[in-house]
C-alpha cells in the first residue's frame, strides 16, 4: 500500500486531510505566498493548497516526476536564489544523504523573511500500534536549535479494519490489538525556521 492510501486512511480516521490540512492549519500560511514542495512525491501538498484556493506560486519538485511535480532533488535545486516564501520539506529528510545541504538548498530558493517548514511523524505517532506490532517507536533526530518545534496530536480511535489497512500499508501482518477498537495518535512534527 502506498504512502498516499496509507494518508487517506489516516484522514477518513481524523476527518481532516493528513498530515497536509493539519500542516497548514498550524502554519497559517498566507494565500498569497509562494511555495515550493521538495520531495513532493505527488503533488498532493500542492494540489491541497489549489483546492484551498491558495494564490500564490505553486512548485513541487521530486527525483521521480509526475504531470504535476517536476524532477528535481533537495540537494541541487533548479529554483533561483529567493525565489520564494515558504519551503516546505514534508516527511523527506530522513530519505536525503546529507541533511544539512538539503536545508542550505532550501535556504538559498527563499526570500528575506521566507519561511523554511520541515515536518516528519513525531516519535507517538501511531504509539499504541507500533506497540501491539512489537515493534520500537520511532525516535526524533535533534533538529538545530535555530527551528522552532511545533507538535501536532490528534487523538484517534483505530478499529480492526483501519489497523489491517495501516499494517499492510507498512508491510506488517495485522495484529489483534487487545482493545480493538483502541486509542491511539497521530503524531506530527514541526520544525520552523525564518530566514
Amino acid at each position: 500500500m502506498s504512502l498516499s492510501r496509507r494518508d487517506t486512511c489516516l484522514s477518513l480516521l481524523i476527518g481532516k486531510n493528513w498530515p497536509f490540512e493539519c500542516l497548514i492549519e498550524a502554519l497559517q500560511l498566507p494565500p498569497s505566498a509562494d511555495a515550493l514542495d521538495v520531495g513532493a512525491g505527488d503533488g498532493r501538498l500542492l494540489h491541497f493548497l489549489r483546492q484551498k484556493k491558495h494564490q500564490g506560486r505553486l512548485v513541487g519538485v521530486d527525483p521521480v516526476p509526475t504531470a504535476e511535480v517536476r524532477q528535481d532533488t533537495a540537494l541541487a535545486l533548479a529554483e533561483a536564489e529567493a525565489a520564494f516564501d515558504v519551503v516546505f520539506m514534508v516527511r523527506v529528510l530522513a530519505h536525503v544523504p546529507d541533511t544539512e545541504g538539503a536545508l542550505q538548498e532550501a535556504r538559498r530558493v527563499l526570500r528575506p523573511g521566507g519561511l523554511l517548514v520541515v515536518a516528519a511523524h513525531g516519535e507517538r505517532h501511531l504509539a499504541a500500534l507500533w506497540h501491539s506490532w512489537g515493534r520500537p517507536l520511532g525516535t526524533q533526530q535533534p533538529f538545530p536549535t535555530s527551528f522552532i518545534r511545533q507538535d501536532i496530536r490528534i487523538p484517534v480511535i483505530v478499529d480492526a479494519e483501519a489497523n489491517a489497512l495501516l499494517a499492510a500499508s507498512y508491510g506488517l501482518p495485522p495484529v489483534n490489538h487487545p482493545a480493538s477498537p483502541h486509542s491511539d495518535e497521530l503524531h506530527l512534527l514541526i520544525w520552523k525556521q525564518e530566514i
